[in-house]
């Protein structure tokens, strides 16, 4: 159990890391509500 909360857990945060990425290349914009969303992590 606790080694698959450790892998969805990095699987967020490399789902998170890529949508920052993303929304740097595609709008600036988007970074606010990434930042947002961090916070909420």
């Amino acid at each position: 159990m606790q080694q698959e909360t450790g892998k969805e857990l990095l699987l967020f945060e490399f789902a998170i890391l890529a949508a920052t990425v993303v929304a740097c290349f595609t709008h600036e914009g988007v970074s606010d509500d990434t930042v947002a969303l961090r916070r909420l992590q």
